[in-house]
């Protein structure tokens, strides 16, 4: 802070205005305003190369541009571009910490694959590591974890829905049992789907959609045994 390329840049992101305001405070305060302004933009950053430092967990970015974008804006500016906080910035090279850009090259390359193809501890350490994840990103990731914590348990529905069927009336025969049993296995799995989906698009909380469809229809099956004893 002082000199004169830093404050030139502060002007070029924030205007002339707005920097000399940022330019009176003290130090330690600058940088809290700095990190408190920057980190509700978007940036792009090209850059000629592009470094990951596995033991550091940093990336380096050398020789390009940066541009913020404001992102309460963008829903206004939608129709007619993007819009630009300010020129577009030239840079030797830019170092983002883990904590500032947590994303590793495998969970870039993870990010495009489908959600349901990535094993669960997987979608469990891509979430843990990015706490500033977008919430609707975060809730098909969650939503696709909790499903498959619960998915397992739908084992125990055809026994806990077999017995009752098979056991109601033995004048109707197994068939009329088999039938049933397929019926509300398929019912199962659609209610499934259904809140599967609410989930992915954040209807519904990662964690019902995820669990609530198994846990509904094990305690339904569960009912109906105790209650066929009786």
């Amino acid at each position: 802070p002082g000199t004169p390329d830093f404050n030139d840049r502060l002007k070029g992101i924030f205007g002339e205005t707005r920097a000399d305001e940022l330019l009176r405070l003290a130090a330690p305060e600058l940088e809290r305003e700095l990190i408190r302004q920057l980190l509700g933009r978007k940036m792009d950053i090209r850059a000629e190369k592009v470094h990951f430092g596995d033991a550091t967990g940093n990336w380096y970015f050398r020789t390009g541009e940066y541009l913020s974008y404001d992102r309460q804006h963008e829903r206004s500016i939608a129709a007619s571009g993007i819009s630009r906080m300010h020129p577009e910035q030239s840079f030797s090279e830019v170092v983002l910490s883990r904590r500032v850009l947590p994303e590793t090259p495998r969970d870039i390359l993870n990010s495009v694959r489908e959600k349901d193809d990535l094993p669960t501890m997987l979608i469990w350490e891509v979430v843990k590591r990015n706490p500033r994840m977008p919430e609707k990103v975060r809730a098909i990731y969650m939503t696709v974890f909790y499903y498959r914590l619960a998915f397992p348990w739908a084992c125990f529905l055809a026994v806990f829905l077999g017995i009752p069927l098979a056991t109601k009336n033995e004048r109707t025969g197994s068939m009329l049992a088999i039938i049933g049993a397929i019926l509300l296995i398929v019912a199962y799995i659609v209610t499934a789907q259904v809140f599967l989906t609410f989930g992915k698009s954040g209807a519904l909380p990662p964690v019902i959609a995820g669990l609530a469809p198994t846990l509904l229809f094990i305690g339904f099956s569960i009912w109906r045994t105790l209650s066929d004893r009786t």
